[in-house]
């Protein structure tokens, strides 16, 4: 259970946000001091979040206006957390690709250098061991 203790409704909210209460992001301090205690705890079980306002803030409307603005901020960091996974288990798939491809070609670009050269070599070797016959007789 996370207990938040606010003296107004604008403290949950973030100040720089223009959207509607029920759509905008949690104020930072808030969000941190959330998940920092989430991270704490293990979630076997799920997790209340008990907000104690002013009497004379509090009513219906803004319960389930509040319930909606955390439960939408909560639902936006979860997708923008699938898409940042998504975008580094892409880059990590094909930066392994690009590993496996070099690691493969360096003994095929081995071999090819060996022959080419060995078959160069063999070549002017031939060369040499014929015109050093000829400089025998």
């Amino acid at each position: 259970m996370i207990e938040l203790e606010l003296d107004s409704l604008e403290q949950l909210g973030n100040s720089f946000d223009p959207v509607p209460f029920h759509e905008n992001e949690l104020n930072p301090d808030v969000e941190d001091y959330i998940y920092n205690y989430v991270d704490e705890f293990s979630l076997k079980k799920p997790l209340e979040i008990i907000i104690h306002l002013s009497p004379n803030e509090v009513s219906t409307e803004i319960k389930v206006n509040l319930t909606r603005a955390i439960w939408n901020h909560v639902f936006y960091r979860n997708l923008l957390t699938e898409i940042e996974l998504r975008r580094i288990l892409y880059q990590g798939r094909t930066n392994f690709l690009i590993a496996l491809i070099f690691l493969l070609s360096k003994p095929l670009l081995v071999f090819w250098i060996i022959n080419k050269f060995s078959s160069e070599a063999s070549k002017y070797n031939q060369g040499r061991g014929f015109h050093r016959l000829s400089h025998i007789s």
